[in-house]
C-alpha cells in the first residue's frame, strides 16, 4: 500500500513537470506564430508594392519618351513577334508582317532589339 502511495507521488510531480512543459512550449509556439504573422503582413506588403510598381512600369512604358515614340514593347507586339520568329522569319521578315498587322512602319534594328530584349 505504501508502494501506491510513494507511486502516486511521483506521476504527480512528473505530470506537474510535463505540464510546465507544455506552458514553456505552449508560449515558444505563440511567440513564433506572432512571428510568422509579422513576417507574413511584410510579405504581403511587399507584394502590394511590387503590384505597384508593374503598374507604374506599364504605365511608363506607353508614355511618350523624350523623342516623342511610344514604346512598341508591349505585351501584344512582344507575343506577336516572338510568334513570327518562331516561324522562322528573318528580322526583316517579320518587320515586314508587323508592319502588315499594325499598319506602322516597322524596321529590323527595332525588331532585334525587341526580341533581344
Amino acid at each position: 500500500m505504501l508502494k501506491k502511495f510513494f507511486g502516486n507521488d511521483e506521476i504527480k510531480k512528473e505530470l506537474i513537470e510535463a505540464k510546465e512543459t507544455i506552458e514553456v512550449l505552449e508560449e515558444r509556439l505563440r511567440v513564433k506564430e506572432k512571428y510568422v504573422r509579422a513576417v507574413t503582413d511584410e510579405n504581403n506588403k511587399f507584394r502590394d508594392t511590387i503590384l505597384l510598381l508593374k503598374e507604374e512600369i506599364e504605365k511608363l512604358k506607353n508614355k511618350p519618351n523624350q523623342f516623342g515614340r511610344i514604346s512598341r514593347a508591349t505585351k501584344f507586339n512582344l507575343s506577336i513577334l516572338k510568334e513570327l520568329k518562331d516561324e522562322g522569319l528573318s528580322y526583316s521578315g517579320i518587320a515586314k508582317r508587323m508592319s502588315e498587322i499594325k499598319n506602322e512602319n516597322w524596321s529590323k534594328s527595332t525588331v532585334h532589339h525587341l526580341l533581344n530584349k
